[in-house]
């Protein structure tokens, strides 16, 4: 149910160019990893992720809990089930770096580009990336509520320096499980 599933891994790793179609649950999780070594940083980097045909909410591209030291940079997600979330991270996944991606849901039901549990100053950084939700109705699940586009994202971010330069705009993929972009945003 999980392409890949990095569980209680106490060292630092690096999950990076892989293209993951049609996962059931989850491209990727990882649950109780954390480097102990307090200056590692695990990455997820320069991955495609697309599909996730589950009808729940458990659909999701990136999903973090009980994690912490991640650096999640450049990867293109595209999530298409019945509701679904391109990245999801919960109240227990701290020190997050999310950097220049692109997270989109393109589903039917009510998806969320991303879905933050995690507080605000858990981020250490999170920011230059490419929000987009097919309906529009629910764009970021950010500080405990749903922010419907970006500009209303941004201003709760503000106060921690956090979305100020990303961007919201379809990436217009070459096809749904074929993540090239088009949008002019992301170039």
């Amino acid at each position: 149910h999980r392409a890949i599933y990095a569980y209680n891994f106490s060292e630092a790793f690096n999950i990076s160019y892989n293209t993951i179609v049609n996962a059931r649950y989850r491209g990727i999780e990882l649950s109780g990893s954390t480097p102990a070594d307090p200056d590692a940083w695990s990455m997820i980097y320069n991955n495609s992720f697309a599909g996730f045909g589950y009808t729940s909410t458990l659909s999701n591209g990136i999903y973090i809990t009980t994690s912490g030291r991640v650096k999640i940079h450049y990867n293109s997600i595209n999530v298409l089930g019945n509701t679904g979330r391109a990245i999801n991270t919960t109240a227990t996944a701290v020190q997050l770096d999310v950097r220049n991606n692109s997270f989109a849901y393109s589903g039917t039901g009510n998806g969320y580009a991303a879905y933050y549990l995690t507080a605000p100053t858990n981020f250490v950084a999170n920011d230059y990336n490419n929000y987009h939700v097919a309906d529009g109705t629910t764009f970021v699940y950010y500080e405990g509520a749903i922010r419907a586009d970006l500009a209303a994202y941004q201003a709760v971010a503000l106060p921690y320096g956090q979305a100020q330069n990303s961007l919201q705009g379809n990436p217009m993929y070459t096809a749904p499980t074929n993540l090239l972009p088009f949008g002019p945003q992301l170039f």
